[in-house]
């Protein structure tokens, strides 16, 4: 009985840019004008709500005009061979 090959190496990239609202890595007036539409609204990250505190209000406001023109650069994964891991089994 042969068992399958399996990817053992995973690699995944996240960020956090304060007040970047759509996630575009730059805070700018797109992220303004969705805490603006959004204020006085329950919701998540998606809406405006940026300190996680239930609501958007004047204090996500805040977050993303302190941060405004605020960018972060693209991430570059390097080219890496996948390796496989196989195993065989005999049964």
């Amino acid at each position: 009985m042969r068992m399958g090959c399996t990817p053992r190496n995973k690699s995944f990239s996240f960020f956090s840019l304060a007040g970047d609202v759509n996630r575009d890595r730059i805070v700018d007036s797109q992220d303004y004008t969705i805490v603006v539409n959004d204020l006085n609204t329950s919701g998540g990250w998606a809406a405006g709500d940026l300190n996680a505190d239930g609501v958007v209000n004047a204090a996500d406001l805040q977050i993303v005009q302190t941060n405004l023109g605020q960018m972060l650069r693209p991430c570059r994964v390097p080219q890496m061979r996948r390796l496989i891991h196989c195993q065989r089994a005999t049964l």
